[in-house]
C-alpha cells in the first residue's frame, strides 16, 4: 500500500480546513489509519474533529486550564519510562479508581477538560520525543492494571464518564495509542468487557492484548527492565526510590469527602415517593447465571432500608437482608453477581418511618454474560494463566 498517496489524497480532500499543526505527513497518516485506510471516513472524522476544535478550543485549554486538586491527586494513572521504541509508557490502575468519589467532587466539564489537557499533552511530548530522537514517535504505550478491581468498578455513572471520554479520544487523537496491554484481569472481566467494546473500534480492539500471569515476561519483550515499574516486575522507582511509583502515579486510595460537591447530578435516576410504613419495589426476572445486577439510588432528606430477595420457585432468599442506609447523605450503589435464576426484587423499606414519607431516586439495571464470549475468553484466562498473552481481542 502506498501511503504517500493516500496522505496526498487526504490531503487534498481536507486542504479547505487543515491547520498547521496537522500539516505533516505523519499527523496526517494517523487519521487514515484511524479509519483502516478508508480515506473518505478518514476525511469524515477530520472534519468532525475540526469542528470539535472550533468549539471546544483545545490549545487554549490547555494554556489556561488548572485542573482540580482532587482530580490530580486521584486519578491512578501518569507516565513511568519509555518502551523501547522510546515511546512513553502511560500506565493507569483501575483497581484504585474510586470513580464515585471522583464524579461525587468534579463537574462532568472538569474531567473533559482534563482529558484535553493529557491528550494534548502527550502530542506534545511525542512532536518532542521525535525531535530528539530524529524519528518519529508516533504513540504510546499503555499498560491497565486491574488488579484489586470489584463490581463496584461497573457503577453506572463511572462507566458512562470512561465510555464517553475514551470515545472522545478516538474521535479527536486518534492513533496516539499504540498498544495496550491490560494485566490482572478479573473474574468478571467478560462483562467489563462487553460493556467498553461498544466504544472502541475494531482498529483500537486490535491493539489490546491480555496478558497471563507471567505478563512480565510479556511486558519486558516491549520495555526494558530498567524502564518498567518495580511493583510491575521492572526496575524502575520514582525519585523517591519507591518502586510504587507514586511521585508518577498517583496512588491516594478513596477520595477524601471534603471534595464532595454540593449538588450532586441525579438526572439520569427514576423519582418516587414511598409512603409512611410503606415500601416500594423493583423486580428483575434474570435469566442468566453471571448476569451483573447494578443498583444506585439517593434519598431527600431521611434514611431508607434497602435489601435484596431472589425469588425461586416458591422460595424467597435473602440476597442481601434489610439495612438501614444514610443515603440522604451520599448516594448508595452497588453490584452483585447473580449466582442463580429467577426474579430478584431490588426493596426500598420505609416500614420503620410511620410519621414521614420519603423522596427516593434510583436507578436499576443488569447486564448478562454474552455467553459465547465468556465461555472461550474465560477458558483463554484460566489456561493461560503460565502464558504470556491470555487473549487477542
Amino acid at each position: 500500500m502506498d501511503n504517500s498517496k493516500l496522505i496526498k489524497e487526504f490531503k487534498k480532500r481536507i486542504e479547505d480546513v487543515l491547520t498547521p499543526e496537522f500539516n505533516n505527513d505523519e499527523a496526517l497518516f494517523r487519521w487514515i489509519k484511524a479509519r483502516n485506510y478508508n480515506v473518505k471516513k478518514a476525511e469524515e472524522m477530520f472534519r468532525k474533529s475540526m469542528i470539535w476544535r472550533n468549539q471546544v478550543k483545545p490549545k487554549e485549554i490547555k494554556d489556561n486550564y488548572s485542573i482540580p486538586q482532587v482530580l490530580q491527586k486521584y486519578i491512578p494513572a501518569g507516565f513511568a519510562g519509555v518502551d523501547k521504541e522510546g515511546s512513553p509508557v502511560f500506565v493507569e490502575l483501575y483497581g484504585q479508581y474510586d470513580l464515585r468519589g471522583l464524579i461525587y467532587s468534579a463537574k462532568r466539564i472538569d474531567f473533559e477538560k482534563r482529558w484535553i489537557v493529557n491528550n494534548e499533552g502527550i502530542m506534545d511530548r511525542l512532536a518532542e520525543l521525535s525531535v530528539k530522537s530524529d524519528k518519529p514517535i508516533d504513540g504510546i504505550t499503555v499498560i491497565l492494571d486491574c488488579s484489586g478491581i470489584g463490581l463496584s468498578f461497573l457503577w453506572m455513572p463511572g462507566i458512562e464518564l470512561l465510555s464517553h471520554l475514551g470515545k472522545l479520544s478516538q474521535d479527536n487523537y486518534p492513533e496516539i495509542v499504540k498498544k495496550t496491554f491490560i494485566i490482572n484481569a478479573p473474574t468478571f472481566f467478560t462483562v467489563l468487557w462487553g460493556i467498553f467494546r461498544k466504544f472502541i473500534t475494531d482498529e483500537m480492539a486490535q491493539k489490546i492484548s491480555v496478558l497471563g500471569k507471567n505478563y512480565r515476561e510479556q511486558l519486558l519483550q516491549y520495555i526494558d527492565v530498567n524502564e518498567l515499574p518495580k511493583f510491575l516486575g521492572g526496575n524502575l522507582t520514582d525519585e523517591n526510590g519507591d518502586p510504587r511509583c507514586k511521585l508518577m502515579i498517583p496512588q491516594n486510595g478513596k477520595v477524601d469527602e471534603k471534595y464532595y460537591l454540593k449538588e450532586m447530578d441525579i438526572s439520569h435516576m427514576q423519582k418516587v415517593t414511598i409512603s409512611n410504613g410503606g415500601d416500594f419495589n423493583v423486580k428483575l426476572d434474570i435469566k442468566k447465571i453471571g448476569t451483573i445486577l447494578r443498583w444506585e439510588f439517593k434519598t431527600e432528606d431521611y434514611d431508607i432500608a434497602f435489601g435484596i430477595t431472589l425469588q425461586d420457585n416458591t422460595k424467597i432468599k435473602h440476597i442481601l437482608p434489610l439495612k438501614r442506609v444514610n443515603s440522604h447523605f451520599v448516594p448508595e450503589d452497588g453490584a452483585i453477581t447473580c449466582e442463580k435464576v429467577g426474579t430478584y426484587v431490588i426493596k426500598f423499606d420505609n416500614s420503620h418511618s410511620w410519621t414521614r414519607n420519603k423522596i427516593l431516586y434510583y436507578n436499576v439495571d443488569y447486564i448478562e454474560p454474552e455467553e459465547e464470549k465468556k465461555e472461550n475468553l474465560s477458558e483463554d484466562i484460566d489456561d493461560l494463566n503460565d502464558n504470556f498473552i491470555c487473549v487477542k481481542l
